[in-house]
């Protein structure tokens, strides 16, 4: 047996649930996917939400005050919100305040430098608030969270750093399947980049890609079923 099990739940699964209440549960953003599965953008953010049903007030709901189709949507939620966000600093929860990520809570502040990410990008400052708040509140002690925001050093597929080659570095984001998580990965580069894209198309709107690509890219391969509908 174990004390806490940290899980992640998709939407396909938050479909089905009956008792499944999370003590602390946490939806970092809401953005249209898999519209191969779901009619319409709200029946898939409907699921995503279903991760608070079963809370009450004494759970907590760790958000990203940033998100406004998240902020929109969890005003019935029960559970105690603990919100995060690197654009503005909060009366309570997690929030980026120059070069530290800052937990304000009731019981006081933490402040961690933002420094110690070996994770390049914004959108990973969002996850390590979000994973800040989360462990905290399943009351993992400050060193030990700051040990482990200062060892991550990313997931697979992720903006995963493959290798530099004659000055140009490659990055794999192939889990980055929806536009929401490729705004994102843009966002986190200062430099101008190439971008492949493309594979499974889902269905979605590719429209708010265009001012992001006309910003940040240089040149766009596409490739795979979507390549055609995101030429368009």
């Amino acid at each position: 047996p174990c004390d806490w099990g940290v899980v992640e739940v998709s939407s396909f699964q938050l479909e089905s649930i009956g008792r499944f209440r999370p003590r602390v549960a946490a939806l970092l953003n809401l953005t249209e996917d898999h519209r191969d599965r779901y009619a319409a953008k709200e029946a898939y953010f409907e699921a995503k939400l279903g991760v608070f049903r079963n809370q009450d007030s004494s759970d907590i709901a760790v958000v990203n005050a940033d998100d406004p189709e998240i902020t929109a949507r969890i005003g019935s939620i029960r559970a105690r919100r603990l919100p995060f966000s690197v654009s503005r600093t909060l009366t309570e929860g997690a929030f980026l305040s120059g070069g530290e990520m800052v937990l304000r809570r009731p019981s006081g502040e933490e402040r961690y430098p933002r420094g110690v990410l070996k994770i390049p990008g914004l959108q990973n400052v969002e996850n390590a608030l979000a994973a800040i708040a989360v462990a905290r509140s399943m009351g993992v002690p400050p060193t030990a969270v700051l040990a482990e925001l200062s060892r991550f050093p990313g997931l697979p597929h992720r903006v995963e750093f493959v290798r530099s080659v004659a000055g140009v570095s490659y990055y794999n984001d192939s889990k980055g399947t929806n536009v929401g998580a490729v705004l994102a990965a843009l966002d986190g580069f200062p430099e101008p980049v190439v971008l492949i894209a493309g594979g499974k198309d889902k269905g979605v709107d590719f429209r708010p890609l265009r001012a992001a690509l006309g910003r940040k890219a240089r040149a766009v391969v596409l490739l795979g079923e979507a390549r055609d509908r995101m030429a368009r």
